[in-house]
């Protein structure tokens, strides 16, 4: 057991590293996109406000998500319950099994829907309906790579 929790202290630190550059990165485009410094190539002062609050209200969504997970590490590094806990938490098989349905089926009907919207915004924008079309294929090659990728490292012959 003394060998998994250090497997976990050390995935747990890689984590912290990654969640840290993240919140950066996010940190320096709020403050990039509060300054004005970046902003839409669009010259209407009303878009370009609405943006700037809708990326704005995005970012911090995306920090406090990165903190919830920076704090929840840290304190699991400080604790060895809550380690065990969290260690336990992710081996659970059930947790993994429900995790692996959810995305086997959630690739599926997100690639439907997009296709789906894609058609319902070509009646309105051409821009709209080829970014949803590009963002339909690209979750479709992500797909592919992904299957690709695991099936070589399982050693499966789908």
């Amino acid at each position: 057991m003394e060998k998994k929790l250090e497997r976990m202290r050390a995935t747990l630190r890689r984590r912290l590293a990654f969640f840290a550059m993240g919140s950066g990165c996010i940190l320096l485009l709020a403050v990039l996109a509060s300054t004005r410094t970046l902003s839409p190539l669009v010259g209407d002062t009303h878009y370009a406000d609405f943006f700037a609050g809708f990326q704005t209200g995005m970012l911090f969504g995306l920090e406090a998500v990165a903190i919830f997970f920076v704090v929840r590490y840290l304190l699991a590094l400080r604790d060895d319950a809550r380690l065990t806990a969290l260690l336990l938490e992710e081996q659970d098989e059930r947790t993994q099994y429900v995790e692996q349905m959810a995305g086997r089926y959630s690739w599926r009907w997100m690639t439907i829907l997009l296709l789906a919207a894609a058609v319902v915004a070509g009646y309105f924008s051409i821009g709209a309906f080829v970014a949803l079309i590009c963002a339909a294929l690209a979750e479709a090659l992500l797909t592919g790579i992904l299957r690709f990728h695991f099936n070589r490292q399982t050693g499966g012959t789908d």
